[in-house]
């Protein structure tokens, strides 16, 4: 679906790309011998991911002085050709894009740690392969994604506790986050000690009336893992349905 910023997935949907640009690549199902002559992909280069690939995320820091901290690529890497050339953009099909891409820099101790943006956001570092220090067309390249989130606290969950008594995480709650609950009499319960505490069942909680009162702590953990402070919720017989706010 194309909207105003760009192409957006619909979910459930399947997508697929054209295949032709390989027919010069193959002959009855294999590989022709002059690859460089006749198939796109080429000329190919390889790089080693193994050793260190930039972090999937990232996070905009407030420094001490109002100023935000933007995040690099701190990228070193080795590559199979003499040079490189590198850029940064917000969609990785525009890799394929010759422009900005930086001036051909020698391969030997290769390492990029350039701004990647200022704004929340996903971000790809575009990589081609060159073996001289001229102009080259990116014919093949790699790129790497990486997610900026800012730099707001991780929030609390978002919860429902209704008639029943029952407990269950909202439905428009992020699906990228994960929680972590425990629960248990509210007079040696302490929602700020880590002990105890156990990975939240999708499923919900569900608490019989004679078991109460419960108090029920719960965190959220962002995509880097970073935790929310600890939600706070006392679990009574006398609950209806109702939307409850976090208490610290």
């Amino acid at each position: 679906m194309r909207t105003n910023s760009g192409y957006k997935p619909i979910p459930d949907n399947h997508y697929g790309t054209s295949t032709a640009f390989l027919n010069g690549c193959f002959v009855q199902g294999h590989l022709v011998k002059d690859v460089t002559a006749s198939c796109a992909l080429y000329p190919s280069f390889s790089v080693d991911l193994e050793k260190n690939s930039p972090a999937r995320y990232q996070r905009l820091v407030k420094q001490p002085d109002g100023t935000i901290a933007i995040p690099t690529w701190n990228y070193r890497f080795t590559i199979s050709t003499a040079f490189y050339r590198h850029k940064t953009v917000r969609t990785a099909k525009h890799c394929e894009n010759g422009q900005n891409y930086s001036d051909p820099i020698s391969s030997v101790d290769a390492f990029i740690d350039t701004d990647i943006g200022t704004q929340p956001g996903v971000y790809f570092l575009c990589i081609i392969g060159v073996d001289s220090s001229g102009p080259a067309e990116p014919l093949t390249t790699l790129s790497l994604p990486v997610e900026i989130l800012d730099g707001a606290p991780t929030a609390q969950p978002n919860l429902s506790i209704y008639a029943g008594i029952g407990v269950a995480l909202e439905q428009s709650e992020d699906q990228y986050h994960t929680y972590a609950i425990k629960f248990g009499p509210p007079e040696t319960t302490d929602c700020t000690e880590a002990q105890e505490y156990e990975p939240y069942d999708q499923r919900g909680y569900l608490f019989e009336n004679e078991k109460l009162p419960q108090k029920f702590c719960s965190i959220a953990y962002d995509k880097m893992n970073q935790e929310s402070k600890p939600r706070e919720d006392l679990l009574s017989p006398a609950t209806s349905r109702q939307e409850t706010s976090p208490t610290l």
